[in-house]
């Protein structure tokens, strides 16, 4: 499998620029909406796992696999600040939206919020979740998954320190062809997103389940599986900014669009790649959305508007940064 896939994207707030990286990758890629690459950060952090803009767009923090967060110079991609010794066995992370908080869960189950910018503990939480496998920040900072190895999901008020709800995900450990989830993909529970409100929530799997952030359920939608293989896994799903749409994506590299007023798949399907779809986001101007996975053995991002028309493809993720910055 590519290790240069590209699972983690972020666009800045005003939808100019998109960073891309992956969890096998160990490099940030900056682009315009064009398809230019404008930089290429070598971040020496064991691969990325997760990646965000600052609310003004100037600066990118990244979370590594080793356990440090570092913030970077957007376009110069001139490392700011560098946070380590968060790594321990089992442990898991998770970046705010603004790129100013971290989260963190140890194999005790507790959770440690840490302010970048004061490079200082903010608070400590005890959950009581055994074996959490994945954690992942609501857009509006408010709420916290919790997915535990089985695929139970714990809604998290961070704010009142309160659990809202929990449910039954998808079999975390194996996806459709019998491959350990966590191995294959390297990211985090297969297609769950919130809305940027936070009060939606989408899961991803053999099926996507809709819910509302105290854990009803609204809708399940049910995607065709091709003839010949057992499961067409839903691998990433993303909320448009103004929570009218759902995009989805999976193993038969089609991008379906969901309309949440009427719980039904709307026009147009789009053939994002060859095989997976592994990663999808909408830019903040919602005009504009980002894909990217496997065409054959190669990573590929490619911008769509709505209509679904291709507006730019980014490939070279291999290729040397057009201002020397490596």
């Amino acid at each position: 499998m590519n290790s240069n896939i590209p699972v983690y994207m972020s666009f800045s707030p005003d939808s100019r620029l998109i960073a891309t990286a992956g969890p096998k990758d160990d490099i940030i890629y900056l682009w315009d909406l064009r398809g230019n690459q404008l930089a290429k950060i070598k971040a020496n952090q064991g691969g990325i796992q997760d990646i965000s803009f600052s609310p003004d767009g100037n600066q990118l923090a990244t979370v590594g696999n080793d356990g440090s967060v570092r913030i970077w110079q957007d376009i110069s991609g001139k490392q700011l600040v560098e946070v380590k010794g968060y790594k321990e066995e089992n442990s898991n992370m998770s970046l705010s939206s603004d790129g100013q908080t971290l989260v963190i869960s140890d194999s005790q189950g507790t959770l440690h919020l840490l302010s970048l910018n004061q490079n200082k503990q903010l608070d400590k939480l005890a959950t009581n979740i055994p074996k959490i496998s994945d954690i992942n920040f609501s857009p509006d900072n408010q709420l916290l998954a919790i997915i535990r190895e089985e695929g139970t999901i714990h809604l998290l008020d961070l704010q009142g320190k309160r659990q809202l709800s929990s449910f039954e995900g998808p079999d975390t450990s194996f996806g459709a062809t019998g491959t350990f989830i966590s191995q294959a993909y390297g990211q985090r529970l297969p297609g769950l997103s919130f809305s940027k409100d936070g009060n939606w929530l989408a899961i991803g799997g053999d099926k996507i389940t809709l819910r509302k952030r105290d854990g009803q359920e609204v809708a399940t939608f049910k995607i065709p599986v091709p003839e010949g293989v057992l499961n067409n896994w839903v691998q990433t799903t993303a909320f448009a900014p103004n929570s009218s749409l759902l995009a989805t994506g999976g193993e038969d590299g089609l991008v379906r669009l969901w309309n949440l007023n009427t719980l039904q798949e709307t026009q147009p399907l789009i053939r994002a790649n060859t095989l997976q779809v592994r990663s999808i986001a909408f830019s903040p101007k919602e005009n504009v959305l980002a894909t990217a996975g496997l065409d054959g053995s190669i990573g590929v991002v490619r911008l769509w508007n709505l209509s679904g028309e291709q507006l730019a493809e980014f490939k070279g993720f291999q290729g040397s940064s057009p201002n020397g910055h490596f």
